[in-house]
């Protein structure tokens, strides 16, 4: 079986901007950022959990962009009552543990846009 090459610790930014006062949690907010990374990261966890977490962990290995996607699909689900016109900033930073650079993906993009998208209506 391959060995996990390298890990990275993933940052995620969700912001959601709308008029009114719409009915948003936060604690939704940080579940979604949670989910579009590749494993949760836990403050103590046992050295036998170690070894499962660390292998969950790389059988989902996902690139910035797939968190991106996933944060803005996890938006759309989760938030579907917000207007067209809410615009959603998203971005994904890892910090490489091997290479001299991180990676970064972002999007701003109204909900309505990101609507049609998931639902295949984009152009």
């Amino acid at each position: 079986m391959p060995q996990p090459g390298h890990s990275q610790r993933g940052h995620a930014t969700l912001t959601i901007t709308s008029d009114g006062d719409p009915e948003v949690d936060l604690g939704d907010i940080i579940d979604i950022a949670r989910d579009a990374m590749s494993a949760r990261i836990y403050n103590m966890a046992k050295r036998p959990d170690e070894d499962h977490m660390t292998f969950d962990a790389h059988s989902d290995a996902k690139f910035v962009e797939d968190c991106v996607r996933s944060l803005a699909e996890g938006t759309v689900e989760e938030f579907d009552h917000l207007d067209d016109e809410a615009v959603v900033y998203i971005r994904q930073s890892n910090d490489e543990s091997i290479h001299q650079h991180n990676a970064h993906a972002e999007r701003e993009v109204t909900m309505g846009q990101l609507r049609s998208e998931l639902n295949g209506d984009a152009a």
